[in-house]
């Protein structure tokens, strides 16, 4: 694994700078908690900030909405999906409300920028709803174009992060490069600080400065208000974490701070 990664010539100094910004601190004082899937579409959230009859946004929709129906079942959420390359989902739980549209840095036919549809749904005045982002790639895009206002209307922010090993190239998952990654890591960190890291065994992992880390990694983040941090190392994966392929270990990722 390591061998195809190198082929890209990343610089380790440059891709150790950019993973710095994933360096997690210990939440004090909250319970956290599995929701979804134990295996793909599960996310690890902090239960105390989850709002009873609350807003959630799902931004990707595939076959596995377990996330958004146990937000539905333990919380009473209504969990707005956006997805514009399929039709909707499989779910008959009125609280899984679709919208078959993308999200984007501007508006045009068939997308929308974060912005806009708090707006259209009306959740502007919101401060407590929470995010599950999987997009495949479109996550360097969309959080970049978004104002501190329009994040910080999220307690929490659940995003998996695609193609880590190949931000150094020039290739159409990072069509801006290094400088779009670490911009839109830096806007993230601004308010928010990742707190649970884990790796997707479903691709491959490679190692970096004697750690490893995954090339697709699912990060959850809390709003840096609502809760005080430690430094202290929490070591990934953690018990409350499963495989995403059952069929493969998961990948060490230990403290994960570069």
């Amino acid at each position: 694994m390591l061998s195809e990664l190198k082929l890209l010539l990343i610089p380790d100094d440059k891709l150790i700078s950019a993973l710095k910004h994933f360096n997690p601190r210990k939440p004090l004082k909250v319970n956290q908690k599995r929701i979804g899937n134990p295996y793909d579409g599960g996310y690890i959230m902090i239960d105390d900030f989850i709002k009873k009859d609350g807003i959630a946004y799902s931004f990707g929709v595939g076959r596995n909405v377990s996330w958004e129906t146990q937000m539905s079942n333990d919380y009473n959420n209504t969990i707005h999906m956006y997805d514009h390359t399929v039709d909707g989902h499989t779910s008959a739980d009125p609280n899984l409300v679709f919208h078959k549209t993308g999200i984007a840095s501007s508006n045009n036919k068939n997308m929308k920028t974060i912005s806009s549809i708090i707006a259209d749904n009306k959740h502007t005045k919101r401060k407590d709803m929470t995010l599950q982002c999987d997009i495949e790639g479109g996550e360097w895009d969309i959080f970049l174009s978004t104002p501190q206002k329009t994040l910080n209307q999220f307690a929490q922010l659940n995003i998996e992060f695609h193609w880590l090993g190949a931000m150094m190239s020039d290739d159409i998952k990072h069509i801006n490069g290094y400088e779009r990654v670490i911009e839109t890591l830096k806007t993230l960190r601004k308010n928010f600080t990742p707190y649970h890291i884990h790796g997707n065994n479903h691709v491959r992992s490679f190692e970096l400065d004697n750690k490893i880390c995954g090339d697709v990694i699912e990060v959850s983040y809390i709003r840096n208000d609502l809760v005080e941090f430690s430094d202290e190392d929490v070591m990934f994966p953690t018990k409350l974490d499963s495989p995403n392929n059952p069929r493969s270990n998961e990948i060490k990722l230990g403290n994960f701070k570069w």
